[in-house]
């Protein structure tokens, strides 16, 4: 791999993981553009319960482009939202387009690949929002998300089969849940309280299987751990005599993430 290589990285995450040929669909769209470009997917995880799957991406600006969009594509043509059940909220069939500077790039090329993603969506009469390095006024996710209803799963009624999508720009962020072994909601909206740090741990508490899922976006990874967070949230329920039924990080270390990407993307000639 030249040094003079740019790569983006993107988690996008989509509304669907029960019907497992749309899911082999969204791969192979993936595939046939990183035969052709400089993309590559790099892995894919889907949660039924939530029926939500996040594909990790890696590419340059043309490749991560291309092949984000021949997802979209994919996507819009086998997904309708309004006949998605899942207890993770959603905005949209393709609900979150991430972008991450990984390697010789800047966030504000992140935020330039993000808002040309927009508009490629927005061709497509679906409806957008910016957030991040990508907002003219850099407004968080969470921030826009709040404002637009997406924790209620308010959905526009401009594109009902389609919804809507946040698409923006930030540093890696790395996502980490934990299981605790409760149906208590208020107890573990207490946990969630208890665990973020500003600008650091986002969080969220939703039931999921026998428990509830404290789900956290870390996006100072290098500051604050997966591991660091797991043994908070550990601490925080042992305290209500509550145990730990599962831990799930979504995503790689930004150097592993690095690595990978590098494996799997020819090198210039």
């Amino acid at each position: 791999m030249s040094a003079r290589m740019k790569l983006f990285t993107s988690l996008v995450n989509i509304s669907e993981a029960r019907t497992g040929s749309t899911i082999k669909l969204l791969e192979q769209s993936a595939r046939d553009v990183s035969s052709l470009k400089k993309a590559a997917l790099l892995h894919t995880f889907s949660d039924l319960e939530y029926n939500r799957t996040v594909f990790t991406l890696a590419g340059d600006r043309d490749g991560l482009t291309s092949c984000i969009i021949e997802m979209c594509n994919t996507a819009l043509r086998n997904i309708d939202l309004r006949s998605h059940e899942g207890i993770h909220p959603r905005g949209g069939v393709i609900d979150l387009i991430p972008v991450h500077p990984l390697l010789n790039t800047s966030l504000e090329e992140a935020g330039s690949v993000a808002r040309e993603l927009a508009d490629a969506l927005q061709k497509k009469s679906v409806s957008c929002f910016l957030y991040g390095a990508a907002d003219e006024q850099g407004r968080s996710l969470v921030e826009r998300r709040k404002g637009l209803g997406w924790f209620k799963n308010v959905k526009l009624p401009e594109s009902p089969s389609s919804g809507w999508t946040a698409v923006g720009a930030t540093p890696y962020v790395l996502n980490c849940n934990v299981m605790i072994d409760t149906s208590d909601i208020t107890m573990a909206r207490s946990i969630t309280k208890a665990v973020r740090r500003p600008g650091q741990v986002e969080a969220m508490a939703f039931p999921h299987g026998d428990g509830i899922e404290i789900a956290c976006n870390l996006t100072e990874v290098d500051q604050v751990p997966p591991e660091l967070v797991i043994a908070d949230v550990t601490d925080l329920a042992g305290r209500h005599g509550v145990g730990i039924l599962d831990r799930t990080v979504i995503g790689y270390t930004i150097d592993r993430l690095t690595q990978l990407a590098t494996e799997a993307l020819p090198g210039d000639s």
